[in-house]
């Protein structure tokens, strides 16, 4: 298995192809109620397009776990101190881990 780093803007939404898929996650954003960071993703199946709105970037869980999606998990990482929650936009990584067969992920 390898793991791949998902392209992530906090001022943009971004898109990128995983195995043939486009998909997109929207600008990171916080939820003042919550105290936390969130995105939204979304990507199309046939000609309908499937939104997972207000996913909780939360270090230390697969975010995508409870989800039926094209990406088979969702690692939150903080770049500036490993064993924090993520306090600033500049400071998330995301990530996903796939088995060597699938299709390297490709910034579009």
């Amino acid at each position: 298995m390898s793991l791949y780093r998902i392209p992530i803007s906090p001022s943009r939404g971004t898109y990128f192809d995983f195995n043939g898929l486009q998909i997109f996650f929207s600008a990171l954003r916080i939820n003042p109620y919550l105290g936390g960071w969130i995105l939204d993703m979304s990507w199309l199946e046939g000609d309908t397009e499937i939104q997972l709105n207000g996913l909780v970037l939360t270090m230390g869980v697969d975010v995508l776990a409870q989800y039926d999606t094209p990406l088979p998990n969702l690692l939150v990482l903080n770049k500036i101190d490993l064993k924090e929650d993520i306090s600033s936009m500049e400071d998330v990584l995301l990530f996903t881990e796939v088995v060597d067969t699938e299709v390297p992920i490709k910034e579009l």
